[in-house]
């Protein structure tokens, strides 16, 4: 068996474990199992999506799990940018142990001065999710630079040898994507 099989293998087995979690949550009404980290900004973002994704490193370089261990369940999160009445939201939600893996990641996130948390809210949006919508508007207002970085982070994802590369999770400071007020936190 080839090693992206055996990866696809595992990383299957482990999305079914995580549906079934999130699942028993939602059939028992037992929502004190899902953890989560909210941002709340000002003004319409020009970023939707939503997404699932097994952190590999956190924000400042650790590695908090082995992806290559297939006897061990990957923590997962899932990652979306939503619309509201007054602004928008970024939400992280993960089933998973206190101080595990995705707690870790969440904690090195929020760690983060605003202004590098914002463009790293776009670089996950297109590193972790699948289901990504910008304003065309927005997407061309970024200029050739800001473009090109986005353009480079999304190839990057789609490369299989290279997805887990560490160094696309650090802020480098080197794009604004985003510019938003980020005017409230949650995290439970």
């Amino acid at each position: 068996m080839q090693p992206t099989e055996e990866g696809s293998k595992s990383g299957l087995k482990d999305i079914r474990l995580m549906k079934e979690r999130f699942d028993k949550a939602l059939l028992e009404h037992d929502f004190s199992v899902i953890r989560f980290c909210c941002l709340e900004f000002r003004g319409f973002p020009n970023i939707i999506c939503c997404g699932f994704c097994a952190p590999y490193a956190d924000f400042k370089g650790n590695v908090i799990q082995e992806l290559t261990n297939e006897n061990v369940v990957m923590e997962s999160l899932a990652c979306s940018i939503l619309p509201g009445k007054n602004g928008g939201f970024f939400v992280l939600s993960w089933i998973g142990d206190k101080n595990g893996p995705c707690d870790k990641y969440v904690d090195s996130f929020l760690e983060m001065p605003n202004d590098k948390m914002r463009s790293m809210i776009v670089k996950l949006a297109f590193l972790c999710t699948d289901n990504l919508y910008f304003n065309p508007t927005w997407w061309n207002g970024l200029g050739d630079k800001n473009r090109k970085k986005l353009e480079q982070i999304f190839a990057h994802t789609c490369q299989h040898e290279n997805w887990c590369d560490k160094k696309l999770f650090l802020p480098d400071g080197s794009c604004d994507f985003f510019d938003i007020d980020i005017v409230g936190r949650t995290l439970k």
